[in-house]
């Protein structure tokens, strides 16, 4: 036989490589070549890749890592250092595209912390421009005007003192040595009670306090408005900030900011109370108001009330949600309700307390209880024989000993694909991984003109629901087209050589930061399909390897262990 001389240097190894015994022993396949690396991140990060394979080339680097965010699903815990507890949740549902997170919550002492990606903080961060200062830019921040009362400006000075003490700050000459500055939310809401919070569309803040409503935008804060201003009560539970118009609950009844005037609503006549819980406003602009005895839906100049005699598990209504196919969801103490067609379905929890509802990004129904978080999935709709019915529907139970901090789950927000679960030891964050696929393509020798001798990588994750994360990929590495000739130079035909290696893998995690998984591989190799001098056999074979990966996450803060045996 032979070859074209492009193609010597590339098979003369190969051909060392087979004429090792020791490798004979172990498979008689062109092994060395399935450790070609796939993916062009990690080559760019010179294949130091082992202990962050973060993304579908995990395969390849350290199958443990599937079993851990972000290729597999799982709970994050977030809890505070100096032992305070979260005890509000509030965030937007849906993110617009490349949209970070707008997330924020009240902890156990009042204090406000909002979400940066990472980890929850309990100040901004400003800049100072030109011809600016800490006292001009808190005043800013405070939402003050130009001409301030004795009264502000005694609250202005001492939130000046406590901004330029929160960043060492001593003098006011001091300032022109810094770049930037941090104000505390504290500064704003000292000696408040948060009682309740809401994330408009637009990512406006709303925080209900003692005294009255909140705003927070842009860096700036405004107190929206008081009882004095036209609010039922001052004490509002529960939020609905829409794109428009602001809906509040209150002891007093219901109440709408539109157009700089408020509307109140009462319920005592329909339901016996003015204590509303919550409200909602549907696709179709109707308004539900859940009070302590049943809730009221107000269509235009329509009024129905539902209770527990007419579609309710209970009366003490405490949350609504809206899932994709418009169906009204409503959560009282001892169960959930839902509202379809016209028609209500029970769904009771005995033994149990509701305190929220929502739907997420997927349409699954999360349910906040006493007993841990609760996710329903819906089924769909098959018909047979003329009859249509739902199927597959289920419940699934999250709780302390499958990921959550604690059984107590008094709220839940679904932010993109992300589930944050508030409990009374900390934040869970469900973060549902998403399918990867990825092709690689290298051409090996480009500088001697070869466009048949390349590496191609097809690689796949799929995160299942509870088991840890499944992968599969294909290599194969072509060394192109060669000629077949006799002992006289004569040409017989040509043959094409590779090889190609086809894996799955699986990995899977044990607690939150420990991921391990195993690749087998199958081999085969077709270096020639004719046979050579007194050769008897063909130049094609196959063997196997398997690959093991250990993935350890945060050995101390922010630094991650990876171990691969291949």
């Amino acid at each position: 036989m032979k070859f074209t001389e492009k193609k010597k240097i590339i098979l003369a190894v190969v051909a060392l490589i087979f004429s090792v015994s020791d490798v004979r022993a172990v498979g008689q396949a062109a092994i060395p070549t399935i450790l070609l690396a796939p993916g062009a991140r990690a080559t760019a990060l010179g294949e130091a890749y082992v202990g962050l394979s973060d993304d579908v080339d995990a395969i390849f680097y350290n199958p443990g890592a599937l079993g851990l965010q972000p290729m597999s699903n799982a709970w994050k815990i977030y809890q505070l250092e100096n032992g305070l507890k979260f005890s509000i949740l509030a965030g937007k549902k849906k993110l617009l595209f490349g949209e970070k997170a707008s997330l924020w919550a009240s902890t156990s002492d009042n204090t406000l912390h909002k979400f940066d990606g990472s980890q929850w903080l309990s100040y901004e961060v400003f800049f100072l421009e030109q011809n600016y200062n800490i006292a001009k830019v808190v005043k800013k921040y405070l939402g003050m005007e130009d001409t301030l009362s004795a009264q502000d400006s005694l609250f202005l000075d001492a939130a000046v003192k406590r901004v330029r003490k929160y960043n060492d700050i001593e003098l006011p000459e001091d300032e022109e040595n810094i770049p930037d500055f941090r104000i505390p939310f504290s500064v704003v809401l000292s000696g408040r009670t948060i009682i309740s919070m809401a994330v408009d569309p637009s990512n406006r803040l709303w925080v209900s306090t003692d005294i009255g409503l909140y705003t927070y935008a842009s860096g700036r804060w405004k107190l929206y408005a008081t009882g004095k201003d036209g609010l039922p009560n001052a004490l509002v539970k529960s939020i609905y900030a829409g794109s428009s118009d602001v809906w509040v609950a209150t002891d007093s009844g219901a109440a709408k900011f539109s157009k700089g005037e408020w509307t109140i609503q009462k319920t005592a006549e329909f339901t016996g109370t003015d204590a509303v819980n919550t409200i909602m406003i549907d696709d179709g602009d109707a308004v539900w108001i859940g009070t302590t005895n049943g809730l009221v839906r107000r269509k235009g100049k329509s009024v129905t009330i539902y209770d527990s005699t007419n579609g309710l598990v209970d009366n003490d209504v405490r949350a609504f949600a809206l899932d994709a196919e418009r169906n009204v969801w409503a959560a009282t103490k001892n169960g959930l309700s839902r509202y379809r067609l016209k028609a209500w379905k029970k769904f009771r929890m005995d033994g149990n307390e509701v305190f929220s509802v929502t739907a997420d990004t997927r349409d699954y129904i999360w349910l906040s209880t006493k007993k841990g978080a609760l996710r329903y999935y819906k089924g769909a709709l098959e018909t047979k024989d003329g009859k249509s019915e739902i199927v597959g529907a289920y419940w699934k139970h999250f709780h302390a000993k499958n990921g959550l901090p604690s059984d107590k789950v008094s709220m839940i927000i679904p932010q993109g694909r992300d589930v944050w679960v508030l409990t009374d030891k900390g934040i869970g964050r469900f973060d549902k991984a998403e399918k990867q696929v990825a092709a690689f393509y290298e051409n090996l020798l480009p500088e001697f003109a070869l466009p048949d001798l390349y590496h191609l990588n097809l690689s796949g994750t799929y995160p299942t629901e509870d088991w840890g994360t499944l992968g599969a990929f294909v290599k194969y590495i072509s060394f192109g087209t060669s000629k077949w000739t006799d002992e006289l130079g004569k040409e017989l035909g040509e043959f094409n050589s590779y090889d190609m290696f086809i894996g799955v893998s699986y990995g899977t995690s044990f607690g939150n930061n420990l991921g391990v998984g195993i690749s087998p591989k199958f081999i085969y190799s077709k270096l020639s399909d004719v046979p050579v001098g007194n050769e008897k056999r063909k130049g094609i074979s196959y063997s196997y390897a398997v690959d093991f990966g250990l993935k350890y996450r945060d050995v101390v803060k922010n630094l991650d262990f990876g171990l691969a045996l291949q």
